[in-house]
């Protein structure tokens, strides 16, 4: 008989133990940032986030959601998408300082100029289309016929200048880019003209030209970047132009 009482109350003592340990113990999805239960995928992103001056105590992870003190919502795999361009080299191609804010680069209105000629029209639509078909980046550019963000026009630069842009200013693209008059160039020149104007109103500044800002996880120099300051010819974007604008204005759902 008292082997059986003790018995019992050895059960109900462990039985206690064992509930008392699940209140001290929360459930994994109650912990926000314990490191103990954190994915690679987390630990990276709050790094980036300390980096940017963010406390990571105040970071949240929700689906594909990463929330900062509980109102600042940030894309995983925008944040992502800025480790992997981080990691690709530690180098840079440069930019001007003054970018185009995200919510305008999304609709970039462009007017053609009825000064521009037909082979400028054309080489003027593949470029624009080079644009939209850039993976995972936001730029978008349009054609109107009213109420431009930017004109292009056609115009006499001399014999050897084939085009030139504004800058970005106050968020805004560059107003105006200009494609030089009686220009001696193919279709391929011309696209690759137009491709690396319009890459001067988003910000984008010569890749061989030390004196603007880096961009960061692209190389110093590139012989195939569109951006170099010589003339060539259109081969597409090189693979370091690619990085570089989607790390300027990254699209996750592009």
């Amino acid at each position: 008989m008292r082997v059986c009482l003790f018995l019992a109350l050895i059960a109900i003592l462990t039985a206690s133990d064992l509930i008392a340990q699940q209140r001290l113990e929360p459930e994994v999805s109650q912990i926000e940032n314990d490191d103990l239960y954190l994915t690679e995928e987390q630990e990276i992103i709050l790094q980036l986030m300390e980096e940017r001056g963010l406390d990571p105590e105040k970071v949240t992870f929700e689906g594909v959601d990463v929330i900062y003190d509980g109102d600042m919502y940030f894309h995983k795999s925008v944040l992502l998408l800025e480790k992997e361009l981080k990691d690709c080299s530690h180098s840079k191609q440069r930019r001007y300082a003054n970018l185009v804010l995200n919510e305008n680069v999304k609709d970039i209105r462009i007017q053609i100029d009825s000064t521009v000629s037909s082979a400028w029209v054309s080489a003027i639509s593949d470029a624009l289309q080079a644009y939209r078909d850039l993976p995972s980046c936001s730029i978008n550019f349009y054609v109107v016929e009213n109420s431009p963000d930017v004109v292009i026009t056609e115009k006499w630069l001399g014999w050897m200048r084939y085009g030139y842009a504004y800058g970005p200013v106050n968020g805004m693209p560059g107003t105006n880019v200009f494609v030089g008059k009686y220009a001696r160039l193919n279709h391929s020149e011309r696209v690759f003209t137009v491709v690396h104007e319009l890459g001067h109103i988003v910000g984008m500044a010569h890749t061989d030209d030390a004196n603007h800002t880096l961009i960061r996880s692209t190389p110093e120099s590139d012989e195939n970047s569109v951006f170099n300051s010589a003339q060539g010819t259109w081969n597409g974007f090189s693979y370091w132009d690619v990085n570089a604008l989607r790390w300027l204005y990254p699209d996750v759902e592009k």
